[in-house]
């Protein structure tokens, strides 16, 4: 009797007998790796949003009431910015700019710093990945990447605790903002949104 490369399912010949045991022993196979299919497909990552800035703002306010966040158990957030100026972005949530808890020291009004080069061959060098983790008592922010040396773009990890925030779901815009009103987020910076089902 032949058999398939992948799953070892009986191939039958016109001269083969062909067995219940045998059938029952392929359907079993399939719906093993069925149900392995499924598995991976709802722990995937799903892209969100992916938005790219069309003319030069200090503030970007990304809109995101029409994601459903409480069906992901985490978001992940990349911001690839181009200034004009070597020069921090900072992250806030629904606009607010005070009381975010960071893991060492005392209240902030951001969560989380995003680095910009004024230098074409090191534009979105250093770019930050932002852990967004919902279903903790309050809602966290996990910056990787560069957080805290924007001259060396030296990587590091920053924590941040949101104010005022119990759930994911109260989430509806993230926001890019600059102090300053003499340096801008250039044409052509783009952010990436992607959600763990579930």
């Amino acid at each position: 009797m032949k058999y398939t490369k992948n799953y070892q399912l009986n191939q039958w010949d016109a001269a083969d007998r062909v067995l219940r045991e045998d059938f029952n022993r392929d359907n079993q196979k399939i719906d093993t790796a069925l149900e392995e299919t499924a598995i991976l497909a709802r722990s995937c990552y799903t892209r969100l949003l992916d938005e790219t800035l069309a003319a030069p703002c200090q503030h970007w306010d990304i809109d995101l009431s029409s994601i459903d966040i409480t069906r992901y158990q985490k978001l992940l957030f990349y911001p690839h910015l181009q200034g004009d100026t070597n020069q921090w972005v900072y992250l806030h949530i629904n606009g607010w700019t005070s009381g975010y808890t960071p893991s060492v020291g005392n209240n902030t009004s951001h969560c989380g710093n995003v680095p910009m080069m004024n230098d074409p061959n090191r534009q979105n060098f250093g770019v930050c990945e932002f852990v967004i983790l919902p279903e903790l008592p309050c809602v966290c922010f996990v910056q990787t990447g560069s957080t805290t040396n924007i001259a060396n773009v030296a990587p590091g990890v920053s924590c941040y605790r949101c104010p005022s925030l119990g759930s994911a779901s109260a989430i509806e815009t993230l926001n890019l903002w600059f102090d300053s009103s003499s340096e801008h987020i250039l044409a052509g910076s783009n952010i990436q949104l992607y959600g763990l089902k579930r």
